[in-house]
């Protein structure tokens, strides 16, 4: 199987599933650190 150049990037290009799932992590890691914050202070 040879790779256009094209395919190349697209390989490399997260996918709108991956975008979405890396924000909801980091929506929950925030909330995490705000609440350790809270209840620290």
């Amino acid at each position: 199987m040879t790779l256009k150049s094209s395919d190349r990037f697209t390989g490399i290009k997260p996918t709108a599933e991956e975008i979405s799932h890396n924000n909801f992590t980091a929506e929950l890691i925030w909330q995490m650190n705000l609440m350790i914050v809270i209840s620290s202070s």
